[in-house]
């Protein structure tokens, strides 16, 4: 993150493709990762240690993927093939984030 304001994106835009592809997987762990990995990328103490341009770039990126991230997480927890230890899944989607949590205590 530290390096967008000065770096091409690519390898943004790959990472955020790789991890749509990870909420395909309908795997608790793969949906795990995918959840955490967005959650770690915009939460306001990782934005707050890199440049303020990255913010801006982070936003270019995710919000044009945003839709597509929460149909294929939803789709993934309320697919009828998911198996039933994925209840913590649907917790950790239907709950406020941690990175929400320090972002509303921050204002």
């Amino acid at each position: 993150m530290r390096y967008l304001g000065w770096a091409d994106c690519r390898a943004l835009v790959t990472l955020l493709d790789v991890a749509m592809i990870g909420c395909v997987m309908q795997h608790r762990e793969a949906n795990g990762s995918v959840l955490g990995f967005i959650a770690r990328l915009t939460s306001p103490t990782t934005l707050a240690r890199c440049p303020s341009t990255a913010a801006d770039v982070l936003g270019a990126h995710l919000v044009p993927r945003a839709p597509i991230f929460v149909r294929l997480l939803l789709s993934g927890i309320s697919s009828p093939l998911q198996l039933p230890y994925d209840d913590d899944l649907q917790v950790a989607a239907l709950q406020p984030s941690q990175a929400e949590q320090d972002h509303n205590r921050l204002i």
